[in-house]
């Protein structure tokens, strides 16, 4: 049977959560969960007992129960959905994704069937007054007030 043991002390090595198991039964395997570039546990861990009644025992006797100075909760695995976490392809991105096509809807093709050009938004007309510190005459935004 496949137990799921969450609310670990981060400090709880697997050699104390197997002799907690191992009072109730025969365990198979167990595993505290890690994250891959740390190191450290997660905080939760899965224990798998030799048989169904070990299980529902361990269950019924250690959860709530106290561990490195943590209220651990045990409870049955649930096996995992297959839909969640699928492997991803195409470098990162999921598996239907499809990139978007590169012509815009302003496009039209061109009369000798040739590559349409992209028709570009106009620009902004630029400035007529220098706004900087330039040769622009001072008087009418300073008022009576000479450098």
């Amino acid at each position: 049977m496949n137990i799921f043991v969450g609310r670990l002390s981060y400090e709880t090595q697997e050699n104390n959560l197997r002799a907690l198991f191992e009072q109730i039964g025969q365990v198979k395997s167990l595993k505290i969960i890690t994250d891959r570039e740390t190191g450290k546990s997660k905080g939760f861990a899965f224990v798998t007992m030799a048989n169904r009644e070990d299980g529902q025992k361990a269950i019924t006797q250690l959860d709530g129960t106290a561990l490195d100075g943590r209220n651990i909760s045990v409870s049955e695995a649930e096996d995992r959905k297959s839909n969640e976490r699928k492997p991803t392809t195409n470098q990162g991105q999921k598996p239907d994704f499809r990139p978007r096509r590169e012509e815009s809807r302003d496009e039209e093709e061109t009369e000798d069937g040739g590559k349409p050009e992209k028709k570009m938004p106009p620009k902004p007309p630029k400035s007529k007054k220098n706004r900087g510190w330039g040769e622009d005459d001072d008087d009418d935004i300073f008022g009576d007030f000479k450098f």
